[in-house]
């Protein structure tokens, strides 16, 4: 029988002994339950050990008996695989904006939802370290009170950073607080970003970049209400570099169909198609890495329209040749 006061505690440690000690490769005969239970200061009978099995069973937990090789029981199944896991684990450590002390935490964090071994496995195959990584400390509080004023749909204040070298940074326009309605969180090209409407910007929407948000702090100040179409707005966007965003027609080679789906989605207007190109009608925002995207692909793309966005691209390809 369990020691008196520690009956209510015993489901819950047995719990977190399938979690932690069991998987679909390691079992627990009832001896290791007893023990486990034990380093608790829990003491239970072999037959209360397999009632309160199938009370945690009745409950929703998917706990197994092997039968071959070693006989025990084990967790069969859990919220995240470990396979799921690793995917968390790995697009953590690949995210630019996060620092690599935080990417670390995070890991830690997302490793624990796993068995001690598979937990094991995964911070031995994710490497943090080596990898290009925001110095921003204070990410996680800037995101969580940008979040914040989203929902409450409040203006925030704060002061944008720029980098001179690694330990050295100074504040854009002197150190001038900059005063948004924020909109919408995005993460893309391993970034995080904050679609907002600044009213010192020429455009209705702008971007930010969240580890190079210094100070975020909520105002008591409603947000601007916009009209403009936040997802159509991210979806013309290359890497969140904003600029002018313009209706273009282009011509590409047939073996950049799937790239150009990837890119700008499968809704876009296909205007002809023969045996060697394609012409879509697309929305896109003019930046230098937009006009480095079409740059890649050499002499399988063209600007058919508007002329002045053409004439750029080819003012961007001079300036390149001209360096050399």
């Amino acid at each position: 029988m369990a020691r008196t006061g520690k009956s209510k505690e015993k489901l819950l440690r047995l719990i977190d002994i399938f979690e932690k000690k069991s998987d679909e490769e390691h079992f627990l005969s009832s001896q290791d339950i007893i023990a486990y239970l034990a380093e608790y200061g829990i003491t239970v009978e072999r037959k209360t050990i397999y009632s309160d099995i199938e009370t945690l069973r009745e409950y929703g937990y998917d706990i197994c008996l092997n039968t071959l090789g070693k006989r025990g029981y084990y967790l069969a199944s859990r919220k995240f695989e470990e396979a799921e896991l690793m995917l968390l684990a790995d697009t953590v450590a690949a995210s630019k904006f996060m620092t690599e002390k935080k990417s670390g935490e995070l890991i830690g964090k997302i490793s624990s939802l796993a068995s001690e071994y598979q937990s094991d496995r995964i911070s031995r195959s994710i490497t943090v370290t080596n990898r290009i990584k925001s110095m921003n400390e204070s990410i996680y509080y800037s995101i969580d009170a940008v979040h914040q004023a989203i929902v409450q749909k409040k203006k925030i204040a704060f002061k944008y950073i720029s980098y001179i070298s690694e330990n050295e940074k100074v504040f854009r326009h002197d150190g001038r607080v900059y005063v948004v309605s924020p909109y919408q969180l995005i993460c893309d090209n391993e970034n995080y970003y904050l679609i907002a409407g600044y009213e010192g910007h020429e455009e209705p929407l702008t971007t930010f970049r969240t580890d190079k948000m210094s100070g975020v702090e909520m105002l008591d100040e409603d947000i601007d209400e916009t009209k403009e179409n936040i997802p159509k707005y991210v979806k013309s966007l290359f890497g969140m570099y904003s600029g002018d965003v313009r209706q273009l027609t282009m011509e590409f080679d047939n073996s950049l169909i799937s790239v150009v789906y990837d890119r700008f989605g499968r809704d876009i207007r296909i205007l002809s198609k023969n045996e060697s190109t394609f012409t879509v009608s697309v929305e896109a925002a003019l930046s230098p890495v937009f006009f480095g995207w079409l740059c890649q692909f050499g002499a399988k793309v063209k600007i058919i329209s508007p002329d002045d966005v053409a004439d750029m691209y080819i003012g961007q390809l001079k300036d390149i040749l001209e360096r050399y």
